[in-house]
């Protein structure tokens, strides 16, 4: 009788032990998620744009780009907020020149970095130092930055936040492209930032390029499925690869026309109860973005800013080794 109440207490024990493991396993599964290797350095990825002639055409250039740049943290489960792998210094001296900035005005008056409603632990005048020391080291580059204003968070109306933008601008003049109209050439705004809005409502008069706004936009124009499995342009990872490559394709068949272009090469695809998981479609894409930048390499063709989810330094390099003249 012992000796089956001792095999049976051994059973039990792996049982559980078995179970323990099991779910062990699952949560694992869930909480570890794709994260792409950053890649290596490549030598004058700060200041790629000091091989460029002053009077290359903006237009006329490949940019490196992120969406959701400061996009670092995750809600509890993963994939669903962090769009990005590496900080924005780290992004600036692998070669972005886009970043994209989601902004919200916190009830002490500052304007914090979100992604939705989750906070990204820093602050719009601290992106702004970031910015403003990568340039006063690398005064041959420039940075555009959108800034969107994040209205899930419901803080002010389109033009209160407008406000705050100017105000900001003004109290640090000399970092900003001031222009009404925009850059044609490099010079014009080398050691800059080259201000993109997104704010809700009409802001018309207010300082910057207005981005996303239809017919009204100043000379953007913006693609890209935001969303796999929803968005009735990209039922699948596969079919938002197929119009990433359509916009190379077209591009690559197109001239400088004098228009500033943009493609959202990020979105996410849905998950149960449709959360978003934004690692399944980089995974896909980014390595494809790759290939063709390879092929691409020196031609120039005006491929504009490509904004990618899950930026790494080769990715970057890919991207604006399409320009030539970076020998």
């Amino acid at each position: 009788m012992c000796f089956e109440i001792v095999r049976w207490e051994m059973v039990l024990k792996k049982a559980f032990c078995f179970c323990l493991l099991a779910v062990v396993s699952v949560l694992l599964g869930v909480c570890c998620v794709w994260q792409p290797a950053i890649g290596a350095c490549h030598e004058n990825s700060n200041c790629w744009m000091s091989f460029l002639d002053d009077d290359r055409a903006l237009t006329g250039l490949s940019i490196p780009g992120t969406h959701d740049t400061l996009a670092l943290y995750d809600f509890l489960i993963g994939e669903t907020a962090a769009c990005q792998v590496m900080n924005l210094a780290d992004q600036l001296d692998a070669g972005v020149r886009y970043i994209d900035v989601r902004v919200s005005k916190h009830g002490d008056g500052t304007l914090g970095i979100y992604h939705g409603i989750k906070y990204m632990h820093i602050n719009l005048d601290d992106v702004i130092a970031i910015c403003r020391e990568f340039l006063l080291r690398n005064p041959s580059e420039f940075v555009i930055m959108k800034i969107r204003q994040e209205v899930f968070q419901g803080h002010g109306s389109g033009e209160v936040f407008a406000d705050d933008i100017d105000r900001m601008i003004d109290s640090d003049p000399g970092i900003w492209y001031l222009g009404s109209a925009l850059p044609s050439r490099l010079k014009d705004v080398r050691g800059r930032i080259l201000l993109f809005r997104e704010y809700a409502g009409d802001t018309a008069g207010s300082r910057g390029f207005l981005i996303y706004g239809g017919s009204n936009s100043d000379v953007l124009i913006a693609s890209g499925a935001a969303a796999v499995g929803s968005d009735e342009r990209a039922k699948t990872v596969e079919e938002k690869w197929r119009i990433v490559l359509d916009y190379i394709r077209g591009r690559e068949a197109a001239t400088d026309d004098g228009r500033m272009f943009k493609h959202e090469a990020s979105a996410y695809n849905e998950r149960i109860f449709g959360l978003p998981n934004i690692g399944d479609v980089a995974s896909y894409v980014n390595p494809r973005i790759s290939s063709e930048m390879k092929r691409l390499a020196g031609s120039g063709i005006p491929l504009g800013i490509l904004a990618c989810d899950k930026m790494t330094r080769d990715l970057a390099y890919d991207i604006y080794s399409v320009n030539g003249g970076l020998e």
